[in-house]
């Protein structure tokens, strides 16, 4: 598993920031440099494939990955199925889910239905990836198309089918974005009432603008501040 940009820290916190599907580590290039202008120490991982390959990753392989670097002092940052890797991991400080995947206790029935083995993001097309990023700087979609990876349909058969992950009393911080298409605000919504969490509704924000968006550093020193006060 590979990390960028572990910054000098001023402050005892950490905080690990965790990938949506087919994204990476370059998801959070706009936050880490907040981070670090406040002291603290982050890490954005990549989550890798198993040894048998990307065809035969299961989530349980993205989360331990997860787990193995995270400490009793550490925040995770987690967006879209980031998020629900953060809320099946365990003994940190502190939990910020960005437009998170729900978990099985919100699940009615499971949504994925004939997954290929590996969905071809690697492939996205321009037009699309420009879509994705909503409202961001065109200069930052420049700078981040060609950068979508594979993915395993099995990982996301397995979120889609729920993940079991309860609130265990940890700080925790939701996000809903306004106008998410991939993850209903309400549903955040909804998880953040179940988890008792703090709600932070974004207006005019997709799912994926919170982190590459006009509003991505705004939000980010947000979320500085608040680990800071934890």
């Amino acid at each position: 598993m590979k990390s960028v940009s572990e910054s000098k820290p001023m402050s005892d916190k950490r905080a690990i920031f965790i990938h949506g599907a087919g994204g990476g580590s370059w998801e959070w290039q706009l936050w880490q440099p907040v981070f670090e202008a406040w002291g603290i120490e982050s890490i954005a991982i990549d989550l890798e494939p198993n040894a048998n390959g990307l065809e035969n990753t299961r989530f349980e392989d993205y989360r331990q990955q997860v787990q193995s670097v995270a400490t009793e002092g550490d925040t995770l940052i987690g967006a879209s199925l980031g998020g629900l890797i953060a809320m099946a991991t365990h003994d940190v400080a502190a939990r910020v889910l960005i437009n998170p995947m729900p978990p099985l206790a919100m699940i009615d029935e499971p949504a994925a239905k004939d997954l290929p083995a590996i969905i071809p993001w690697s492939t996205l097309g321009f037009r699309s990836h420009q879509r994705s990023m909503g409202n961001a700087y065109a200069a930052t979609v420049l700078a981040t198309h060609g950068r979508w990876r594979d993915e395993s349909g099995q990982v996301l058969t397995d979120a889609f089918n729920g993940i079991v992950a309860h609130p265990d009393g940890t700080p925790t911080v939701v996000m809903a974005s306004e106008l998410d298409e991939d993850i209903p605000a309400q549903t955040s919504m909804q998880l953040a009432l179940n988890w008792k969490a703090d709600l932070w509704q974004l207006r005019g924000e997709t799912h994926l603008s919170p982190l590459l968006g006009r509003n991505a550093t705004t939000l980010a020193e947000r979320v500085a501040r608040f680990m800071l006060d934890i």
